[in-house]
């Protein structure tokens, strides 16, 4: 083997962690500065914002990963405590909610009891899930896994979001189609 061969080799082993993607946040890490956050700057009249709207696909395992972190603002938000999932079979489903207090970041995690699984159709169910203790200042996250393809995803939502990205990986037995749509509130 030559040297060009060598360290062709080896330079793809070095530069191949670097295409490797990685969500913008980490469940279970929130930062002060989100925490004192009392009013969205680009939308201050905003009950609530999607700090971050995170999906993996994994074409191999057909296995999509979506996390997604929401604070509280306004009263007005805490309905978006309460979301709603499709899912193809049974989810795996964790959550935590953060609350300051007294200056320290206080966690709660989601029980079994606060998810409900209503069967649609053979396997396909809606996911309820009620996060615990949210108030105005709260910040949830919620992290799901389950065997399907995200069929839809929204990059905009009534609320402001900072943050939004869902990476498919290829496949050779899928064929994803984008439809942009332009809808200004």
């Amino acid at each position: 083997m030559n040297k060009t061969s060598i360290l062709s080799i080896l330079a793809l082993i070095i530069l191949f962690p670097l295409f490797s993607q990685k969500a913008p946040i980490k469940f279970g890490k929130v930062s002060m500065e989100d925490m004192q956050m009392t009013a969205y700057p680009d939308d201050t009249s905003a009950a609530a914002v999607i700090l971050c709207d995170y999906g993996y696909f994994n074409s191999n395992t057909f296995e999509t990963t979506r996390l997604i972190r929401i604070k509280i603002l306004k009263k007005e938000g805490l309905g978006w405590a309460d979301k709603v999932f499709p899912t193809a079979s049974k989810s795996a489903i964790r959550g935590i909610t953060y609350n300051l207090e007294n200056g320290e970041i206080v966690e709660e995690k989601l029980k079994n009891s606060s998810i409900y699984e209503e069967r649609v159709y053979e396997d396909y169910y809606r996911m309820r899930v009620a996060m615990p203790n949210v108030k105005v200042g709260s910040i949830f996250d919620i992290e799901f896994t389950f065997f399907l393809i995200p069929v839809e995803w929204r990059f905009q939502d009534v609320i402001p979001v900072r943050w939004s990205e869902l990476y498919l990986e290829s496949s050779q037995y899928i064929r994803f189609q984008k439809t942009c749509l332009d809808i200004n509130p």
